[in-house]
């Protein structure tokens, strides 16, 4: 995953548990390892508007939050089922409020809601969209209109969000022809 701050850095995260920070030029700045790799990698990671980096530990079930330089300055989520718990968490994303969101899979399948300091507000995409429930939620982007797109891997679509969970777009199906996908990520 690759995610850059408005100051033009890049931070990426790759499969050696690390991610590192390069300048808008690719030269190499700095570099951390995440705290525990050994059940997997990380696969998402985000610079919210105050600069914090937010990193989705997927196979620890949690968020984890950096400075800049890769000091762990907080974490979220425990693994579970129910409001404030993930299930394998694959993309982060914030809202112009600072609001956090955190799409998962493995059971949950869903978009979480995340106050901007760490309290769970909601759930959605848990029912079925166009017949079909969420399934490997994985990439997430809010754009300038403040809607939430959302890449549903395993449904070889995109959707479009609210930012209060309504379903705004749905297209996209499985296929290599103009306007289909496999796996959008």
């Amino acid at each position: 995953a690759i995610a850059a701050e408005p100051e033009g850095s890049l931070f990426v995260v790759d499969k050696n548990g690390r991610v590192q920070r390069f300048s808008a030029d690719g030269a190499f700045e700095t570099l951390w390892r995440m705290p525990d790799i050994e059940k997997g990698k990380p696969v998402g990671l985000a610079v919210h508007p105050d600069g914090r980096i937010f990193v989705a530990d997927s196979h620890y079930h949690r968020v984890m939050i950096f400075d800049r330089d890769g000091t762990e300055l907080g974490r979220f989520g425990e693994v579970g089922f129910g409001d404030g718990q993930f299930q394998l968490p694959t993309d982060v994303a914030f809202d112009a409020q600072g609001f956090i969101y955190v799409s998962e899979y493995f059971g949950n399948d869903r978009i979480t809601k995340w106050t901007p300091d760490l309290h769970f507000v909601s759930a959605f995409g848990v029912e079925p969209i166009a017949d079909k429930r969420l399934s490997r939620p994985t990439g997430l982007v809010i754009d300038d209109e403040q809607t939430l797109w959302v890449a549903d891997a395993c449904n070889h679509r995109i959707v479009r969000f609210s930012l209060n969970g309504q379903v705004l777009t749905v297209f996209g199906e499985f296929g290599g022809e103009p306007g289909q996908m496999r796996y959008p990520y």
